[in-house]
């Protein structure tokens, strides 16, 4: 397995430059990606000396954490998703296929190379807001 690895004194300044650039979109999208989709904060309200949650994370189940990260970097692998909106594998799973079977979003390629994004007519949808 030959993997080709450039060396530093072989690059231009503007390749250089460029891979800073595209390093730094990546990690700014990353960071934005999880700010955005990050589950909201459950306030808790104390009543008769209890402690209640006040159903804040009931506002933004997981299929519409996945449908905002997906329309906001395109497609994304399972792996991704997970790993951004910090999901367990059963939830993940549950949820994309809850949206795959009303049509919300549309698969990419098979197995290892599968990958999510919104449906024509989810990105429409989300063209329009």
């Amino acid at each position: 397995m030959n993997s080709t690895v450039v060396e530093p004194d072989t690059l231009s300044e503007q390749e250089r430059i460029k891979r800073i650039c595209e390093l730094l979109c990546k990690a700014v999208l990353s960071a934005e990606a999880g700010r955005v989709v990050a589950p909201p904060e459950v306030e808790e309200l104390e009543v008769a000396h209890e402690l209640l949650p006040r159903l804040a994370l009931a506002e933004q189940p997981d299929e519409a954490r996945i449908i905002n990260y997906l329309a906001l970097v395109g497609q994304a692998s399972p792996s991704a998703i997970r790993a951004t909106l910090g999901l367990s594998r059963w939830c993940a799973t549950n949820a994309l296929n809850r949206l795959l079977s009303v049509g919300r979003v549309a698969t990419c390629g098979q197995t290892r190379l599968l990958t999510y994004r919104l449906s024509p007519a989810e990105l429409a949808k989300s063209e329009l807001n």
